[in-house]
């Protein structure tokens, strides 16, 4: 891993506009983005008779077959790990901006949520070269050394895809209590992840922030060029005047992003999905909502 110039003012812009944006939307609530009010589910236990049934955990029972409660930490307990997919693949974007860039919001979003609640944020940033973990702490200095890493981070093309597991498994491994995992990444990655996004998941509030750019999924009739994969070096020409060609790249496209939304709803982890050159606050607003109406429905505690 190696790294580029750090654009402090480009830096000083985003955070700007989230602190100003961003939480004036989401009213400088935490909790807008995870149920709860005031307070952060625990470890959690078999009901017991006389437990208060507002701190069910449908999640867990629903995949144990038997109610489960959660006990609650304070906020400022609570730790956040950012991990972020930041492969040669991440260099790449049509859209005015690059799927690092939009990494980089991702990252400054969730960060920022956390430090205002008075928590914990750690991240592991992940390439094709392997894992580089920063340990979680509090305060807005963390956060910036965070997305100063992540801003100037730079791995070489054809150094290979991202592996999400040993960095979800180092991740789920740190922390001591119920906290918080978000996974940013493109999910154009080393296969056979979900496994220890599971075992995550059982433990920690997980989310997943998909990074993606139009020509992810939809090829743009410009002739014949030349493709090259930034993580492998793989190079091909392309006929992209050939309809066929383009139909059958969106339909491969459609069913890996099908496979995707099956994996991560399985797992009941929401995915954020925000696009180069897109609103993203509007996504992350529409998100929050979502989320919300999502726990109200299952019972849950909601703001």
């Amino acid at each position: 891993m190696s790294s580029t110039s750090f654009d402090r003012k480009a830096l000083q812009q985003l955070e700007l506009d989230i602190n100003i944006k961003l939480n004036g939307m989401l009213l400088g609530n935490y909790q807008g983005i995870l149920p709860g009010v005031g307070q952060e589910l625990g470890e959690a236990r078999p009901y017991q008779p006389g437990d208060d049934v507002r701190n069910i955990d449908w999640n867990v029972t629903a995949r144990l077959g038997k109610t489960h409660i959660r006990q609650t930490i304070a906020d400022n307990e609570l730790a956040t790990y950012l991990v972020v997919d930041l492969s040669a693949r991440a260099n790449f974007g049509t859209q005015f901006q690059t799927k690092k860039q939009l990494a980089l919001t991702a990252a400054a979003i969730f960060g920022h949520l956390t430090v205002n609640a008075q928590g914990k944020v750690g991240a592991i940033l992940v390439d094709g070269l392997g894992t580089q973990i920063v340990a979680p702490r509090r305060g807005l200095n963390q956060l910036q050394q965070i997305l100063n890493k992540v801003q100037t981070h730079h791995v070489a093309d054809g150094t290979g895809p991202s592996n999400l597991a040993p960095a979800l498994r180092a991740a789920h491994a740190s922390l001591k209590q119920r906290g918080l995992i978000v996974v940013i990444s493109d999910y154009l990655v080393t296969p056979h992840w979900e496994n220890e996004l599971r075992k995550a998941s059982m433990y920690h509030q997980c989310i997943s922030t998909q990074i993606r750019d139009r020509a992810d999924y939809q090829l743009a009739d410009i002739g014949l060029v030349t493709v090259v994969d930034p993580a492998t070096g793989q190079v091909r020409e392309v006929d992209t005047s050939s309809a066929k060609t383009r139909s059958a790249f969106a339909k491969a496209a459609a069913r890996r992003q099908k496979d995707l939304d099956r994996s991560l709803g399985s797992l009941g982890v929401p995915n954020l999905k925000l696009e180069t050159g897109g609103d993203w606050i509007k996504e992350v607003v529409l998100f929050a909502q979502r989320n919300r109406a999502t726990a109200k429905d299952a019972g849950g505690i909601t703001t």
